[in-house]
């Protein structure tokens, strides 16, 4: 069953299962367990109530991995109340199953359960505050992250991680907060944070949409052996800022480097061309590239420009 789910094909874990409720095979905390991930990912939830039944039947309900997975298919599932359930009858619930809750509440967008809930917890992790952060970046109430970031640096009862700065830094951009964003930046290098691909492309696009060029220049620089999320990340600043040509010029720096473009790449360039007027450089590289990318690289450009 795990093997079937590492290979991202749930269903052929869900077959497994039936066959072992067929044939009386004992089951045991890692059978429930990957039945329960298949079954959230398949959202066949009416599934995952029975394998709750099971769990409790075969008394391993006090499995901690249970839990969690539970607490999870229910959120999944929109049935808080039921995670709730789940969570209220853990004798002593560890760090998982109250993370477990707060995402619940984070992917069912109640803002006020998850503020209720957060409060309540007595020890936090980097998982909790991270959660938290996130939430109010992608529903766009960025200064609240901003706040929540702030009072994570107070508390110290948990350190910002990779990807606790990726989204205050994301947070940033959207701000267009230059000031903290070079605190930030400050932040890293006085942690000595190894900018890794998702922290450098974040700084690359914070400091282009800050209006600082030259800010995502030297991040860019600085990263020796740079992905493909870099190099978009520097093209689409360099386009934003009507840098049109050294967005062109980089793009094909990038080619040369023997860097693969993604479809991102290529809605970076196709931006870049479009504001910088160098429609016969645009089509020169689309020209030279598969036409199913072009294809799906316009429709996405299309959506960018509404």
């Amino acid at each position: 069953m795990r093997g079937h789910l590492m290979r991202q094909n749930p269903l052929q874990s869900i077959n497994l299962f039936h066959e072992s409720l067929i044939n009386s095979v004992d089951l045991d905390h890692f059978t429930l367990t990957f039945a329960l991930k298949a079954c959230t990912l398949l959202h066949q939830f009416s599934i995952g109530r029975q394998i709750h039944s099971h769990a409790v039947k075969l008394g391993l309900f006090s499995n901690p991995h249970i839990h969690s997975k539970l607490i999870h298919l229910y959120a999944v599932a929109g049935r808080m109340d039921d995670a709730c359930k789940v969570f209220d009858e853990i004798p002593d619930p560890d760090s998982v199953a109250w993370n477990s809750m707060l995402e619940g509440y984070a992917l069912n967008r109640d803002t006020e359960s998850l503020l209720e809930f957060f409060n309540r917890m007595l020890k936090r992790d980097a998982v909790s505050w991270n959660t938290i952060i996130a939430f109010f970046v992608e529903t766009g109430e960025y200064e609240e992250a901003m706040d929540v970031f702030q009072s994570m640096l107070v508390k110290k009862d948990s350190l910002p991680n990779r990807i606790t700065l990726v989204s205050i830094i994301s947070a940033v951009s959207q701000l267009g907060a230059l000031c903290q964003g070079k605190w930030l930046h400050c932040y890293l290098d006085r942690h000595r944070i190894e900018l890794d691909e998702n922290l450098a492309s974040a700084l690359i696009n914070m400091y282009s949409k800050c209006g600082s060029v030259e800010g995502a220049v030297h991040v860019f620089e600085l990263k020796r052996w740079k992905k493909v999320d870099a190099w978009n990340a520097m093209i689409g600043g360099f386009g934003s800022t009507g840098h049109s040509l050294k967005a062109v010029s980089l793009f094909a720096d990038m080619l040369s480097a023997g860097i693969v473009p993604n479809e991102i790449s290529f809605a970076c360039l196709l931006n870049a061309c479009s504001h910088g007027g160098l429609i016969e450089e645009g089509k020169e590289f689309f020209s030279k590239n598969d036409e199913r990318i072009w294809h799906s690289t316009r429709d996405r450009a299309l959506r960018m420009h509404g």
